[in-house]
């Protein structure tokens, strides 16, 4: 019997064979954040083979190496999935993007007879030389002021009407969202 239980053990530890376990990768990222909502991501991780970016805002791509532009300020929660013979490790950090300028159009619905020179903020950005008949124009139009790279918030404007002796003005705040043409409209 002594004999039948040695030669037992012996088949089993012969017939074991022991299996690597592969370690779980390691993930983690930075961010830096470029110009209008432009960021770069920069991974740290190990034994990981391909990656999988999920960044806040219904957008996703795949590599070690990602970069995203988002159109709105904001915080996102971007998530990276390091993927390894191993498992998958999953990894998130809260993006904070503040940089993305909006823009602001001003015209005039009629023909006043007069140029308008235009001011934001204290500073003259140009006049308006012609008017829109009908419906509103596009953000750039060529006889309209346009104003670009401005900051999200609240900004004041001035508008007056030149070469007449009793001038319309117009004064008001307006509010620019990131990555939006606003229009304003100047009425008689």
């Amino acid at each position: 019997m002594k004999k039948l239980i040695f030669i037992l053990l012996l088949s089993i530890s012969f017939s074991c064979s022991k299996t690597e376990i592969e370690p779980l990768p390691t993930v983690d990222f930075t961010y830096k954040l470029n110009a209008n909502g432009n960021v770069t991501f920069n991974v740290s991780s190990a034994n990981a083979d391909s990656y999988e970016w999920d960044f806040g805002d219904n957008s996703g791509g795949v590599g070690r190496l990602a970069t995203h532009e988002y159109n709105s300020n904001g915080s996102f929660v971007v998530t990276l999935k390091a993927i390894g013979k191993g498992g998958e490790t999953v990894t998130q950090s809260k993006v904070l993007v503040n940089n993305i300028t909006g823009t602001v159009m001003f015209y005039q619905s009629q023909n006043g007879g007069y140029h308008i020179e235009v001011s934001v903020d204290g500073k003259y950005y140009g006049l308006i030389t012609g008017y829109q008949t009908s419906g509103s124009p596009e953000c750039g139009g060529q006889y309209f002021v346009t104003v670009s790279n401005l900051t999200e918030g609240t900004h004041s404007f001035t508008a007056k009407q030149i070469n007449k002796s009793n001038p319309l003005t117009w004064s008001n705040t307006f509010k620019i969202v990131g990555g939006v043409c606003s229009k304003q409209k100047l009425t008689y």
